[in-house]
């Protein structure tokens, strides 16, 4: 038998492409959120003022998820485009609440002259994981969200209408 893995069965839909192959299951989830800036977003003269973007996604702590969240985008206040990706597990038996994002991390894959713009995760008030971007100046900020389940497969229904985008002066968790 020949190393390559034959494609046994595909399915498509708008949210989930799965392949089905001899050993495997691959699940590939893409555009989930895609934010393009708004038009009268803001008031005259504060168009480069920075904020925070706060995505909220449908897992919530201890649903035992493992997760990848990748950004894409362009910041034109920033003159550069955005690459961030956030990786962890909502681990199901946290012992504390220091504990419910575990091996949590966070990437900005920007050039080191841009050094401000930071990543990271939390567990909002409303016990969801919520990704956050900033400071960033919020003049024409558009970006695409892609998920990718971890080895665990998918614990939670991963719809668009599940992800909500936060825009905020501060970096005070929602």
């Amino acid at each position: 038998m020949s190393s390559e893995k034959k494609v046994l069965a595909s399915k498509s839909d708008e949210a989930t492409q799965t392949l089905k192959t001899d050993s495997q299951k691959i699940v590939h989830r893409s555009n989930l959120v895609q934010f393009l800036h708004p038009e009268k977003w803001y008031k005259k003269g504060e168009e480069w003022q920075d904020r925070y973007y706060h995505i909220m996604t449908p897992e919530t702590q201890r649903c035992g998820e493992m997760y990848r969240y990748e950004l894409r985008g362009y910041s034109y206040g920033i003159g550069r485009p955005l690459w961030i990706t956030w990786v962890g597990y909502l681990y199901a038996d946290a012992p504390s609440k220091e504990h419910l994002i575990y091996k949590g991390h966070s990437q900005v894959n920007l050039p080191s002259d841009v050094p401000t713009v930071r990543a990271s995760q939390y567990i909002g008030s409303n016990g969801h994981l919520y990704l956050m971007i900033g400071p960033i100046s919020q003049y024409y900020n558009s970006f695409n969200l892609n998920y990718h389940s971890g080895s665990t497969g998918e614990r939670v229904v991963h719809k668009k209408e599940k992800y909500k985008v936060f825009v905020t002066k501060s970096a005070k968790p929602i």
